[in-house]
């Protein structure tokens, strides 16, 4: 796993995309844990999950129009990866509703874990302002990406 965490690093470096907490002066960043539900009654402990694999958060919304061409590849990338990384939908919870993100996770046929965070309150742990926002988590509990954009590499990273 160490090499996976290394080449993840080199990866995003080389490709310019925000690599988290990995300047050479400060510590890496720790990514906040929380409990919360989801939309199927699953209790989520980030800590847990992260016991297994890493974790990749992905925060949305249904009215969100990047979101909408975005969620199709997130599907097939935890379709794919299932075994080496969890993915987990967090709905912002900004003009949101459980109908509409039921219908969302319907029609886009969403095959990972989907938390409502109705209060923000797990969106605003992790700075969230916009969406989608991507956060990858090492099961050390250290932020590898957070941005914008689906974090590209990650599927060769997980394939080596």
């Amino acid at each position: 796993m160490n090499r996976f965490i290394f080449f993840l690093f080199i990866v995003w470096s080389v490709m310019g995309f925000d690599v988290v907490g990995q300047e050479s002066t400060s510590a890496p960043l720790r990514a906040s844990n929380f409990t919360s539900h989801a939309l199927s009654g699953e209790q989520l402990t980030l800590s847990q999950v992260l016991e297994q694999k890493p974790v990749m958060l992905y925060f949305w919304a249904t009215w969100c129009p990047y979101c909408k061409k975005e969620t199709p590849n997130l599907v097939d990338f935890s379709s794919k990866y299932a075994e080496k990384i969890s993915v987990i939908g967090i709905n912002v919870g900004v003009n949101d509703s459980i109908a509409k993100i039921n219908d969302y996770v319907q029609e886009y046929q969403v095959n990972y874990p989907i938390i409502f965070d109705e209060e923000s309150a797990i969106s605003a742990a992790y700075g969230v302002s916009g969406t989608p926002v991507f956060v990858v988590i090492s099961q050390a509990q250290e932020i590898l990406y957070r941005g914008h954009q689906f974090p590209l590499g990650i599927e060769q990273a997980l394939e080596d």
